[in-house]
């Protein structure tokens, strides 16, 4: 029976880093080359990176980019390659898939629906294609979908493979990652299977972009709908795969209104009948935990920051609390231990448990850890202030030249040393306010941003599991958190417990609930408009934070839109 051997390329780029992404193109065809395939496929926008936003409005850019591929497609032989980048022609500016063969660009499909939600601006930038894409090698055909054309399957992408029967779908994609996303494509993938009636190649990209992350994850679908293969999650991978001539596939119709699409075929090496080893079908990996996801997630995204971004060394604020115990496992996981320094910097408030548990983590994890005071330069603070200060109560103002005390000083090591400083702060914390400006908000990368403080706990707990010891000190994760800005003080002093916060913050953010909503599903009225006060209050804090790892549906930054200066609220709006 005719068949076709593909490749999955699920690779690694960088945005803007042409010549670096033309490299590992080519490096990624040798590597999988020795799998015997007749097509590899690369995600989408390979070349370019995903997403390269507003360097697309460059000419200069695009252009580059249309060389780079070239460039690739003369060193292509007899092995078909797909890859993706943006194209630009007459009608406009597309993101497209690029099938290359015997050093020449074979053909090129434009991708048809473009995203323009959450994290999404495709429109912004592309427009739309408006034909499909038919490649047939060795009998079989094989329709051409990028990403977002296989989401919506009643639309015209998976219409038009359904009409031009096609014996599978390849899909290159950048799809990114968010808790429990891999369950979600799954269901999309079923759909387009089940309209087809064909099987689905599905490559993802993998990788940190910004506050974006791609988790591999490239999976075969069958014509039922079923996960055949699944690639490596957070990695780089190369999955082999067959599909073969669809038993009574007929020829498609004459009539293409409802959908046309162009015809393509390339030859196979050694007419479709070379001898080759049999390919090695990957076992569907066990469900992971959820606190294995986010930490791999947060990991990949931490490493990725810092090394496309040319830093190689992190600097990180250990209280002794949970939130910077967590930041400083995950920095020395991403970086190694030798790439770390922790730097504890005790007040008149520190208590001996903080002030030894941070000292007790650095030793577990193995990183460099430095202690510097901060009352000398609090007083010196105070002494400036004084006179302006005078005549008022001690209080947050007073509280706060602590936390920017700290900040100083952890900037000013980043900017000695060439460090980039980790953000310890945690998502609950953000949406609140419960943080200080130019405090402990200082940073390159919020690394746990995007994790609610209830996860923060979950995430802690299964990293010493994993580990088999205590990595992070018990009594770290047992204490009551607090900010110890002054004595006995406690979070519980100024938030709702944590585990009734992160519930309604997850409906007001995530699950976009009313006021009304909230109550009443989880009661306490005047608790929940509290909330959703402090929510708004701190929106001008959020503008101003460092960028953080989006693990959520909804994480705060480009995938958040909220006016700073927004009048609507529960109490004031028409009814």
């Amino acid at each position: 029976m005719s068949g076709v051997r593909i490749v999955l390329a699920q690779i690694n780029t960088h945005v803007g880093n042409l010549r670096g992404n033309a490299h590992r193109i080519l490096a990624g065809i040798e590597e999988a080359e020795r799998l015997e395939p007749d097509l590899i496929a690369f995600p989408e926008l390979t070349v370019s990176g995903y997403s390269p936003e507003d360097l697309l409005e460059r000419a200069r850019f695009v252009h580059d980019c249309e060389e780079a591929v070239a460039e690739i497609a003369r060193r292509v032989g007899e092995t078909a390659v797909v890859i993706g980048f943006p194209h630009r022609t007459p009608a406009g500016l597309f993101n497209s898939a690029a099938i290359l063969q015997h050093g020449k660009i074979q053909g090129v499909y434009h991708k048809m629906l473009l995203p323009n939600y959450g994290v999404f601006d495709e429109k912004r930038y592309f427009t739309p294609g408006d034909r499909g894409l038919v490649l047939t090698m060795n009998d079989l055909r094989i329709g051409f979908h990028v990403c977002e054309d296989s989401w919506w399957a009643e639309e015209k992408p998976t219409t038009c493979s359904a009409a031009a029967h096609v014996d599978a779908v390849l899909n290159i994609s950048a799809s990114p990652y968010t808790r429990a996303k891999f369950e979600d494509r799954r269901h999309i993938l079923r759909e387009v299977a089940k309209r087809t009636k064909s099987p689905i190649a599905y490559v993802n990209l993998v990788g940190g972009q910004d506050d974006i992350l791609f988790d591999g994850g490239s999976v075969v679908v069958s014509s039922e709908g079923e996960i055949t293969q699944c690639a490596k999650r957070f990695e780089e991978d190369f999955m082999a795969l067959e599909f073969t001539r669809r038993e009574g596939r007929g020829d498609p119709p004459a009539d293409r209104n409802l959908c046309d699409w162009d015809e393509l075929r390339l030859d196979v090496r050694g007419g479709g009948d070379r001898k080759r080893a049999p390919i090695t079908v990957r076992p569907l990996p066990e469900i992971e935990p959820l606190e294995e996801e986010v930490y791999k997630a947060l990991v990949l995204g931490t490493r990725d920051y810092l090394h496309k971004n040319g830093f190689a060394k992190a600097v990180i604020g250990l209280s002794g609390g949970i939130d910077s115990a967590l930041v400083a496992a995950i920095a020395t996981d991403a970086l190694g231990s030798e790439n770390v320094t922790g730097v504890t910097m005790p007040s008149e408030f520190t208590s001996t448990g903080t002030r030894t548990d941070a000292e007790k983590l650095a030793e577990n994890l193995g990183i460099r850890f430095e202690e510097i005071p901060i009352g000398p330069v609090v007083d010196a603070f105070e002494t400036a202030l004084a006179v302006p200060f005078e005549g008022t109560e001690r209080g947050i103002a007073e509280e706060n030249i602590q936390a920017r005390a700290r900040g100083t000083l952890l900037m000013s090591l980043s900017n000695k040393f060439g460090w980039i400083v980790l953000n310890t702060g945690n998502k609950s914390e953000s949406a609140v306010g419960y943080c200080t400006l130019y405090g402990d908000m200082c940073g390159g990368l919020a690394v746990i941003a995007d994790v609610p403080k209830t996860l923060v706990y979950k995430v802690c707990r299964w990293r010493n599991e994993e580990a088999g010891r205590e990595l992070i000190p018990v009594s770290t994760i047992e204490r009551p958190p607090t900010a110890e800005l002054r004595h006995d003080q406690k979070d519980s002093d100024s938030l709702p417990p944590y585990d009734f916060l992160d519930a309604v913050l997850a409906g007001f953010i995530e699950k976009q609930m009313s006021a009304e909503e909230l109550i009443e599903e989880f009661g306490e009225k005047e608790t929940v408009y509290r909330i959703l006060k402090m929510v708004r209050s701190a929106e001008y804090k959020r503008r101003q934070a460092a960028p953080s790892i989006k693990i959520t549906p909804r994480a705060f930054g480009r995938g958040r839109r909220i006016p700073i200066t927004n009048g609507y609220s529960a109490e004031n709006r028409f009814v």
